[in-house]
């Protein structure tokens, strides 16, 4: 049974990836025979150990071979026999509501059964008086008294309000508006604060406003209102619904996202109720709201200005005004005005810094509104490439900004990440004093945190990068081997970036030693075989050594150096064996070649070379040919694969190794 139950979920994820009707009829026949074979073992082992674990199986099997009610059967048996064990009890309720919803697809789709749409308010009150029931049929009563068991006996927050909502919106749908004002209300009442919450609340104020029932409908907005079950927005319309049908309107407009209405049906309310109505301020801003989420930035600043302006206290002392004042600099942004976004921006630091002022509607704390405030001063300063303190105006600046910003923010990754701005903010200035002591204020704070290990080695690589640009290469050569140092002290971890980045001024430092083998060449003919073996020595050590340091590089595991440090052993064996031919004959050789011109004793000693040489050749070409088909395997193409193959070509074989030259191009490393 599990091994066939093992095929079949096999060939159905071969199906998702190829879907086929025969693959689909195919994984069903399987999920059909394990079905079969945990019926059998249940029944004829009625007493094992097993039979629980094995009947949920049953349930799983029989739900993939679209037997659903089948499936509602075992999982129902699985969930009722808490006795036994409670390993599949909340998966087994679950698996109950996934059949019952499958079957209901499946009747759907066949055109056995009608799902009703969703009614509309402007349906329901349109409807004739009082508005009666349709019969429900029995697969959806099933299974509204499913989603009530599992509301009843899985104590889970995450789905129970979903099962309360799906359960009212069956009686909903079917027009039995008192069962459907029961679930909602339930539903709205036990799981406030959730999305289920807030659409049991807007589907009441459906039912109430079609059936006439205007207190109810005031009530329960009032206390959505007084529980603070919704967002700032949400809670803002819901006070509006409580004032006038106007602004219930208004408030369908915005839900629809028709917010350009919505911006204009609020604003119609602000100019139309007694200067008295308490709800200005809300109606005033919701239409700088709605106008700011139009797409209309500057109309918002002018209404969210209108707001933060009045000197009225139900303004100034509005939960509303801090809320205002940070959406007035959120839409200089959006208008692209960076410098009036951050001198609104430090204003709201400093309102929201006062003490005694009430607490801001919505989601965000005084304190978190200051933070993001404070941030996005920084990040705008930055925008407009404001990075020093401007004349007049100390500590408002980006680089100062962003400080403050990480000093004051108790998320540490947050903080760390302010202060790892400011090195980038100097960089982008110029300033690479400045850069080398941001980095290093990072480094002494958040450097050797858990997941900085790239960052950590990269503050070492940017400013031997930026030294080396200003030809200061004393100092970047200190920085390179604090980058390689670096990567030691965070554990040398391979194929990553920190390791890539060490990895490239290793290289570095291996092509410069290399240059002592470059420069090494056997000008004359050694004299004797003493005197011969002494200068091949020589020669090898100073290749073996250039190797040994482009082989360290594997510690690293970096795909680009990697295939550079094969490319450069490749030229090291190559040009060994090239000095060798290129070592000049000895005098007696060639006295005694000429003396005895028929015995071939220059060619005889040029074989002998060859002989030797021959073997590093070999090594060259396999150093060579493995970068090439690294590149061809990682489908990589970059200057290490190009040059191996120009040196397979130039030095191996020109039609075993054709090479495409890269196009020439000019132009500038600056935009």
């Amino acid at each position: 049974a599990e091994n066939i139950h093992r095929s079949a979920q096999l060939m159905r994820a071969e199906w998702k990836a190829n879907p086929t009707p025969e693959g689909k009829a195919k994984y069903i026949a399987q999920y059909k025979k394990a079905a079969a074979l945990y019926y059998r073992f249940t029944e004829e082992h009625p007493t094992s150990e097993m039979v629980y674990e094995f009947t949920y199986r049953l349930g799983e099997v029989l739900y993939f071979s679209e037997e659903y009610l089948e499936a509602i059967r075992q999982h129902r048996w699985v969930r009722d026999h808490r006795d036994l064990s409670q390993a599949r009890f909340q998966q087994s309720a679950l698996g109950i509501i996934q059949s019952y919803e499958a079957e209901i697809a499946r009747l759907v789709k066949a055109k056995q059964l009608e799902e009703p749409p969703e009614p509309k308010l402007a349906d329901l009150k349109t409807m004739p008086k009082p508005i009666v029931a349709k019969p429900v049929p029995q697969i959806y009563q099933e299974y509204r008294a499913a989603l009530d068991e599992y509301q009843k006996l899985v104590n889970d927050p995450s789905t129970a309000p979903s099962m309360g909502l799906n359960a009212g919106m069956i009686s909903y749908r079917f027009f039995d508006l008192d069962d459907a004002e029961t679930r909602f209300k339930y539903t709205f009442k036990n799981f406030c604060g959730t999305r289920q919450a807030v659409q049991a609340k807007d589907n009441l104020l459906a039912i109430y406003e079609a059936t006439d029932q205007d207190d109810k409908f005031a009530a329960t907005n009032a206390e959505f209102i007084s529980s603070k079950c919704g967002s700032d927005e949400e809670v803002a319309l819901a006070r509006a619904q409580i004032r006038s049908k106007a602004f219930r309107e208004a408030e369908d407009l915005f839900r629809e996202k028709k917010y350009d209405q919505a911006a204009i049906a609020f604003f119609r309310y602000l100019k139309t109720v007694p200067a008295d109505d308490p709800n200005l301020p809300i109606a005033l801003y919701n239409s700088a709201v709605a106008y700011d989420k139009a797409g209309k930035p500057k109309t918002a600043v002018y209404l969210f200005k209108e707001f933060t302006n009045n000197t009225d206290k139900r303004y100034r002392d509005s939960e509303y005004y801090l809320p205002a004042l940070y959406q007035t600099a959120n839409s200089h942004y959006k208008a692209f005005d960076y410098k009036s976004a951050v001198d609104v921006f430090l204003d709201v630091v400093k309102v929201a810094s006062q003490k005694g002022r009430k607490p801001p509607a919505g989601d965000r704390s005084r304190e978190q509104i200051r933070l993001d405030a404070l941030f996005n001063a920084a990040l705008m300063r930055e925008l407009d490439r404001v990075y020093r303190d401007p004349r007049g105006r100390k500590g408002t600046g980006a680089a100062s900004l962003y400080k403050r910003y990480a000093n004051a923010e108790p998320d540490r990754r947050k903080s760390d990440r302010a202060l790892w701005a400011i090195a980038r903010i100097w960089g982008q200035a110029g300033d690479v004093r400045a850069q080398s002591r941001a980095y290093a204020d990072w480094r002494n704070r958040y450097g050797k945190d858990q997941g900085n290990g790239d960052d950590f080695v990269f503050s070492y690589y940017d400013m031997a990068k930026k030294y080396e640009k200003k030809g200061q290469s004393r100092s970047a050569s200190k920085e390179k081997s604090k980058a390689i140092t670096a990567w030691q002290q965070i554990g040398s971890p391979s194929r990553t970036p920190a390791a890539t980045m060490a990895a490239e001024f290793t290289f570095e430092k291996a092509d410069a030693a290399k240059k002592a083998f470059d420069r090494y060449k056997i000008k004359r003919a050694p004299k004797t075989e003493k005197e011969a073996k002494k200068a091949l020595d020589k020669l090898d050590s100073l290749a073996n050594a250039a190797v040994k340091r482009y082989q360290d590089l594997a510690k690293f595991n970096s795909a680009v150096w990697s295939l550079a440090a094969l490319v450069r052993i490749g030229d090291v064996r190559f040009f060994q064996g090239l000095k060798i031919k290129e070592i000049p004959a000895p005098k007696d050789l060639i006295r005694l070649d000429e003396k005895y011109p028929d015995k071939d004793i220059l060619l005889q000693y040029e074989d002998a070379l060859d002989a030797r040489v021959k073997p590093l050749e070999n090594q060259a070409r396999t150093q060579w040919e493995r970068v090439l088909n690294a590149g061809k395997a990682q489908k990589v193409s970059n200057k290490w694969t190009r040059l191996a193959n120009e040196r397979l070509h130039d030095f191996v074989s020109q039609e075993e190794f054709p090479v495409i030259r890269e196009a020439l191009s000019e132009g500038t490393d600056k935009p």
